[in-house]
């Protein structure tokens, strides 16, 4: 399995980022992927091929991460 989470930007993710580190630190079936922020051609090109997406927000109110999905196809 690959867990894709956004990163690129300063915060309070800091402390998030550190704790799945932790979690996938040894993992064999499964890995994290840092996905720095892209443009949206290229990010839509990135979620294009995934299986399942979630998107926890502070600060989203519309999740864009599965609309811009389901417009790929995922």
């Amino acid at each position: 399995m690959e867990f894709w989470v956004s990163t690129g930007r300063d915060g309070a993710g800091n402390h998030i980022m550190q704790a799945l580190h932790e979690i996938f630190e040894g993992e064999k079936n499964a890995t994290m992927v840092e996905n720095h922020w892209q443009s949206w051609p290229e990010f839509r090109r990135s979620i294009a091929h995934m299986h399942l997406l979630m998107q926890p927000s502070f600060t989203e109110s519309f999740n864009m991460v599965t609309a811009d999905g389901i417009a790929e196809g995922s």
